[in-house]
């Protein structure tokens, strides 16, 4: 018997309104990091920090009061923000999932599990990393992310996440403050030092964006370090102090992780930087939180060396704290969190840490408790207005209408504050909004630092004298305070008419160069240039251009030109041949993207049967067409068959992998740790174990299980134990593909259609490199192989491995077709499901690959008529051209799919290609040819300390 929380059932004995009231019940899914990804010893979830259990509970109680629409913590009669019509009202019904992780790999698979629940919100991710990667995914599925830690100016990027919404203030607020209170010291100069990635990358992008309007000139800009490195790398820190040294700025802000805060100006110290003639001031880190690593080191680093540390943040807001503990989380019962809880994968798991409730009736201590609150209440209220404003009969709002009835919402008064929204999902910031400006002050005789409140700084105010207060307490880092301000070394009073002058005739300048920059940017976009800015190739097809012009020439917005017009038309004849595909192979030959050797073996892809007289000649086909006939290639020399050791009954799934197969991205099926790796036939046991994860194993006849297995087996014969194209990449690739029929929801909607198409996708991984001859086609093709002149030179080694692996199932013992299709009287199923594994397999020859790729985009992705729609509704709303696009992009992504593995792993598999790359270029080098692109073993490789790190082709 499942036991209701204490509150459900409180809820019944709500008075008469309440009781009475009609509801409309909205799925709302907080995706709350409460454990640690990893259990402990003895299996025990282990809690993620102490800030989580009080935000998750904040979050559930706020999800109760907008039930019983209990308003004592808001304004009054917030209950009239929640009616939709007549007297119904938005009722919210929690799926609680405890994403156990704060890696961004983890937000996607939570995500996921929120849309499958039917939730149209994801409410709660910890950090910005994981929101941006949320918030991303989410996009395809019309969910919108609501975040109340996230406060990364990134997200204010609505094309790149177009469904994300906050309570937490982003720190572009931060960003302002500290410009506020530069100009009011008089500081026209400063610098920045950020750690690289998107995090650091977009505050910078909002600093400079607010250090324009105030005048003041951001004179160095340089990275500290790489996002994601565990610690601080000495010789980035060291180049990034070094531009410092050089420059004429002291005043120097630090925009990296809480770590490395005291690990660099303690290196800053060791490398003989005069810390105290520079000063320090600490963005997107809570001075409060440094001031805790730095008294958590002890007496070991030098005395006095963070004397005058600056920081901006909030005030604190005790009040609104003390009332959200003392009505809420003082009382809250165990059973209102724990049997809610649910695994990432969707899975209900109300195991919990020991410590949660002891952490949640401490009550909350920071501001997020406060953001996750009323954010529960504005997506309410969002949802209420969304469905007031829709038609009568129309389907539920989801991402698009919810974030626009939020940037209409009217401002509530929520516990942090005063609550409202912009059009791009970002809360508003009032004018004059506070921040705190604190300083770090050493303790007597080297004790320990302590935090002081020293002034005042207000957001968006013009004047200076009303951007900021300061008082005496201000200490520098050279042991002087406040009123005495320390010089940014940019110039006196005597220089500043120089300077402005210059400023003038600079920005003369700039507006000439912006203007004639704005010019040839519209020219470039006009005519479609082949390769962008960022160096990029263009992957649009011709179709897609002419599509691309139609829908701008019906718009009554950046209509097309005549100049346009005739650019696209000289465009259109000169690729005619193929307005399906981009012509990679005229890029490639054109720009200088790439070196020579990577363009070479783009070439023999992208190109690999043009002749002499056009401009796709690949590197290889030179080599080849000198090759000494006496050398001809023979298939025995390269693929060596194992004997097979198992049989069906034989095959075991490992047990620590069960659980991962089909359901996890970033599994290792490489390393020598990986229990796949380990197996003695691990083809066969990721092919078993993807039956189960897609739900097969009750669809399949029983007598047709034997014959599958061992079908399955004879193929794992015929694939190599070595090199790339082996039994692992097999294995790997099954793996992939039946994670992303599972996530991606492409499995539900073939059990509704026709189940017997998972089983053929999962066929067509498992045979897709059957008896791989671990060379490439164009080596086949310009050798004559057997096999080559076989299939006409076209996808070789693919035709070969459906041919070979059909000739398989004549044999009785390993015919699973006649148990499963017996009863197809018309040959119809079959012939479907034969159909599916050509086309699946066909689709991993590299030669179709932007083909295929450029048609996905044009067909799919781009067809209005499957936007804002579930997958099983796209599904079914695809026509079979779509279909079948989709699925080939599934084996693809599957097949080269180790790209996106955590880097170590993807390392192992780039080694393994680039062993098999030098065998190809042995076997050319004995034939006297020239070898080609990538293959010789004489050049430096991924491993070769001569080239950068990690396997940058060269």
């Amino acid at each position: 018997m499942s036991v209701l929380p204490a509150w459900l059932v409180g809820l019944h004995l709500l008075s008469g309104y309440v009781s009475l009231a009609v509801c409309k019940d909205i799925s709302i899914c907080l995706t709350v990091t409460l454990h640690k990804p990893v259990a402990s010893e003895d299996g025990n979830l282990e809690l993620f920090s102490s800030e989580a259990a009080a935000e998750a509970a904040a979050a559930l109680r706020a999800l109760r009061d907008v039930e019983s629409r209990n308003c004592t913590l808001l304004h009054p009669n917030c209950e009239r923000q929640l009616l939709v019509r007549g007297s119904e009202y938005v009722r919210l019904q929690p799926f609680l999932v405890d994403v156990r992780d704060s890696n961004s790999l983890a937000a996607p698979s939570a995500i996921f599990t929120c849309y499958q629940n039917g939730s149209h919100v994801a409410l709660g991710l910890w950090n910005s990393a994981l929101s941006m990667a949320g918030s991303f995914f989410s996009a395809s599925y019309g969910l919108l992310v609501f975040g109340h830690r996230a406060d990364s100016p990134a997200l204010s990027i609505v094309e790149r996440y177009p469904y994300f919404s906050r309570t937490i203030f982003s720190q572009a607020l931060e960003a302002n403050w500290l410009m506020g209170l530069f100009s009011h010291l008089g500081w026209q100069k400063v610098s920045i030092l950020y750690e690289r990635g998107e995090l650091g990358e977009s505050f910078v992008q909002a600093f400079q964006e607010e250090a324009r309007p105030k005048g003041i000139l951001v004179e160095t800009v340089a990275a500290v370090d790489d996002a994601g490195q565990p610690t601080l790398q000495v010789p980035t820190a060291s180049s990034a102090l070094e531009l410092i040294k050089q420059g004429s700025n002291k005043v120097i802000v630090l925009q990296i992780r809480l770590g490395f805060v005291v690990d660099f100006l303690n290196l800053a110290w060791e490398l003989g930087l005069d810390i105290g003639s520079y000063v320090w001031v600490v963005a997107t880190v809570p001075l409060q939180d440094v001031l805790r690593e730095i008294n958590g080191r002890g007496r070991d680093l030098p005395a006095g060396l963070f004397r005058g540390l600056l920081g901006v943040s909030i005030e604190p807001m005790d009040e609104a704290l003390e009332r959200l503990n003392t009505v809420h989380l003082s009382n809250f019962e165990e059973d209102e969190i724990g049997p809610l809880l649910h695994d990432r994968d969707g899975n209900l798991d109300p195991r919990m840490d020991d410590r949660v409730m002891d952490e949640i009736h401490r009550g909350a201590r920071n501001m997020q408790s406060l953001y996750v609150y009323d954010a529960v209440w504005a997506y309410a209220f969002g949802y209420a207005k969304a469905l007031r404003e829709a038609a009568v009969g129309a389907p539920d709002p989801r991402g698009p209408e919810v974030l626009e009835a939020l940037a209409s919402l009217p401002a509530f008064r929520g516990l942090s504050g005063e609550v409202s929204f912009d059009e791009w999902g970002d809360r508003k910031v009032p004018p004059g909004f506070e921040g705190r400006v604190l300083n770090l002050h050493p303790g007597e005789e080297g004790g320990n630092y302590t935090l002081v409140d020293v002034g005042v700084v207000r957001a968006g105010l013009a004047s200076d004298g009303e951007g900021a207060e300061l008082g005496p307490e201000l200490l520098w880092p050279d042991g002087s305070s406040y009123p005495e301000v320390p010089g940014d070394s940019f110039g006196t009073t005597s220089l500043r008419p120089v300077i402005v002058g210059v400023s003038v005739s600079a920005g003369v300048l700039v507006l000439m160069s912006a203007a004639l920059v704005a010019r040839i940017w519209l020219l470039h976009r006009r005519i479609h240039v082949l390769v962008g800015e960022s160096g990029a190739l263009d992957l649009e097809s011709p179709l897609q251009k002419i599509l691309d012009f139609l829908k701008r020439h019906q718009g009554f917005h950046r209509r097309p030109s005549r100049r346009e017009a005739a650019s696209l038309h000289d465009y259109i004849i000169a690729n005619a041949r193929n307005l399906q595909a981009p012509d990679l192979a005229a890029q490639l030959k054109r720009t200088h993207v790439y070196s020579k050797g990577v363009t070479s073996y783009l070439l023999s892809f992208v190109a690999p049967n043009r002749d002499d007289d056009g401009s796709s000649q690949s590197s290889i086909a030179t080599s080849m067409r000198r090759k000494d006939p006496a050398h001809d290639f023979v298939l025995e020399d390269v693929l060596i068959p194992s004997q097979r050791l198992l049989v069906a009954d034989e095959v075991v799934v490992p047990r620590e992998a069960a659980d991962s197969i089909g359901h996890d991205f970033f599994l290792d099926t490489v390393s020598a740790n990986s229990a796949i790796a380990n197996s003695p036939s691990p083809l066969a046991a990721v092919f078993k174990q993807s039956l189960h994860a897609l739900g097969l194993v009750s669809r399949i006849p029983s007598e047709a299980n034997a014959p599958l297995m061992r079908y399955v087996l004879a193929i794992e014969d015929g694939y190599p134990d070595t090199l790339y194209h082996c039994k692992l990449h097999a294995a790997d690739v099954v793996h992939r593909l039946a994670t992303i029929l599972k996530r991606s929801g492409i499995a539900a909607a073939l059990e509704e259609d026709n189940w017997a198409t998972s089983l053929a996708m999962l066929i067509a991984a498992v045979v897709h490199d059957y008896k791989h001859p671990q060379v490439t086609n164009n080596f086949l093709v310009y050798q004559e192989a057997e096999i080559a002149i076989q299939y006409n030179d076209l996808s070789v080694a693919e035709n070969y491995a459906l041919c070979e692996s059909r000739r398989l199932l004549k044999e009785q013992e390993l015919d699973f077709k006649s148990p499963i299709f017996c009863k197809d009287c018309t040959k119809e199923r079959w012939k479907k499901f034969s159909n599916t594994v050509i086309s699946s397999v066909l689709a991993t020859d590299m030669a179709r690959h932007f083909d295929i790729l450029s048609r996905f985009v044009t067909l799919v992705l781009k067809d209005p008529k499957l936007e804002n729609k579930t997958t099983s509704q796209k599904w079914k709303a695809m026509t079979d051209d779509q279909r079948t696009l989709s699925l080939q992009m599934a084996i693809k992504l599957a097949d080269i799919g180790h790209n996106s593995l955590p880097i170590e792993l993807s390392k192992l598999w780039v080694k393994r290609l680039q062993d098999e790359n030098f065998h190809q270029g042995d076997l050319e080098a004995r034939s006297g040819m020239r070898v080609s692109a990538l293959m010789d073993r004489r050049k430096p490789g991924c491993e070769s300390s001569h080239r950068p790190p990690p396997c940058s082709a060269r």
